[in-house]
């Protein structure tokens, strides 16, 4: 709703294609696995378009009966503590039978994973979003089975050298989509995203020099780091 005149982000619905073809993956020895999907805030159109990614890969799926939804919902303000009550609520609800889950992000991934451990269930598929260092650690630990991520590098140079074309009243170079903003068309530079998966976390996120070994490599994690 706001007058931005762009945007600068990564491709959402891209991310929940990977996010939806990574669980297929995963679940590929599974017979007509059981799925939950915790969605993003629903007033975030970043979420709205995640889940439309994923929903391309996952709704056919669905609708064949080669998958079972258990469970779709959304979370307020992609609130961690509220993931986790819902999905207390889906296992309980589907007498713990899920077998992978769509998590719109890396917070709700580490719900759903404290979920399963306060029952002392087994860890399931699980995706994530942002390659946060804590999905990183689950990752290694093998709770998490991966993240999609946006390369912060590559973001922050676009909007910089976005910025500097304005400022010099260049017209801007590399623009391919637009954002939809409540109806209005919003010139955008979108990233590509990469499914990050334990064994390339040194390429990805760790090469982006944000998020370090020894950020991830601590505590009960550590055991988990070639270190």
């Amino acid at each position: 709703g706001g007058q931005a005149d762009y945007y600068v982000s990564g491709d959402a619905t891209e991310a929940g294609r990977l996010q939806g073809q990574g669980l297929v993956e995963d679940l590929k020895s599974v017979v007509k696995p059981n799925v939950a999907i915790l969605d993003g805030a629903p007033t975030d159109s970043f979420a709205l378009d995640l889940a439309k990614g994923y929903g391309e890969v996952l709704d056919p799926l669905f609708a064949d009966g080669s998958f079972v939804k258990v469970d779709q919902q959304a979370v307020k303000d992609w609130d961690g503590a509220t993931a986790l009550t819902i999905f207390e609520q889906i296992l309980i609800a589907s007498n713990n039978k899920v077998d992978g889950a769509i998590a719109a992000n890396d917070t709700l991934a580490n719900a759903i994973i404290s979920a399963l451990k306060s029952k002392q269930l087994p860890m399931i598929p699980v995706s994530g979003l942002d390659g946060e260092v804590k999905a990183l650690q689950h990752i290694l630990a093998g709770e998490q089975t991966f993240t999609v991520y946006f390369s912060y590098g590559t973001q922050a140079a676009l909007a910089a050298n976005l910025a500097v074309e304005l400022l010099r009243g260049q017209e801007p170079t590399g623009i391919t989509a637009t954002a939809d903003n409540e109806g209005r068309a919003v010139p955008a530079l979108l990233i590509d995203p990469v499914t990050v998966r334990a064994d390339n976390i040194e390429q990805t996120v760790i090469a982006d020099g944000l998020i370090t070994w020894d950020d991830i490599c601590i505590g009960e994690y550590a055991q988990f780091c070639k270190q």
